[in-house]
């Protein structure tokens, strides 16, 4: 999963969810229906790969996940819907509009060089350039990135101590973030284009935005590290254990 820049930055919720269901302190109240979520997600695996549907199949891990935090009373189930965020976003989003959507990015892009006298020529979804040539892809429309800053978004809402509802809400925001966030590391590509060729400008455009993911939940997990701040138990804690 981390060699595609489709589903890389999902990755990142793995260590991320561990670290913060580690840090929950949350006293246990365990529900006998999350024992109900958890065969559901054995089913879905099960429907998902007679199927031939990966892409449902995969959504069964965090459905278990929830369920099984749910039936053992740890972590609080808020924390273990960091799951939700490990499964990559169907490529169905940007599927329906592919490849002219890529086609239309690369042309916007070619059409920014060409009136910086860059001479850059457009092909199908490739800018061609005389030091190579850069194929846009699905992944560079976004939504990987909106996933990436959707999840951080909630864990963030998680670290605060809020509710399903706020954390969704805060996920949201963080998501729409990605419109400017996506143009802003085009950019910095086409800049790399011009300067440095296409594969500074690949590198560009799958490692950047999950280099940005990796810093900010650094920045998450150092507010629920025990001592942090100079304080004898972490924020998380604290408000995890108000809120319950």
């Amino acid at each position: 999963m981390a060699r595609e820049p489709w589903s890389r930055a999902a990755a990142i919720f793995l260590p991320l969810g561990v670290a913060l269901a580690a840090a929950d302190a949350s006293p246990a109240r365990p529900h006998r229906g999350g024992w109900v979520l958890v065969a559901s997600g054995l089913a879905l695996a099960l429907f998902g790969s007679a199927a031939g549907l990966e892409a449902l199949g995969r959504l069964a891990i965090p459905l278990a996940v929830v369920g099984m935090a749910a039936a053992v009373g740890h972590p609080a189930p808020r924390v273990a819907g960091i799951a939700l965020f490990g499964v990559p976003p169907p490529f169905t989003l940007v599927a329906l509009a592919s490849p002219g959507a890529e086609r239309a990015l690369a042309r916007i892009a070619v059409d920014v060089g060409t009136a910086l006298g860059a001479g850059w020529s457009l092909g199908n979804a490739t800018i061609r350039t005389a030091g190579g040539d850069l194929r846009l892809g699905g992944a560079d429309l976004g939504v990987p990135l909106a996933h990436l800053l959707a999840g951080l978004g909630y864990c963030a809402g998680v670290v605060r101590g809020d509710d399903w509802l706020r954390c969704a809400g805060r996920g949201l925001r963080w998501a729409l973030s990605a419109i400017p966030g996506q143009v802003l590391f085009l950019a910095l590509a086409l800049a790399l284009l011009a300067g440095f060729g296409a594969a500074a400008a690949r590198s560009c455009l799958d490692l950047l935005p999950i280099l940005v993911g990796a810093a900010l939940a650094a920045g998450l997990l150092r507010v629920t590290r025990p001592g942090a701040g100079g304080r004898s138990e972490s924020m998380f804690r604290a408000r995890v254990q108000q809120k319950n």
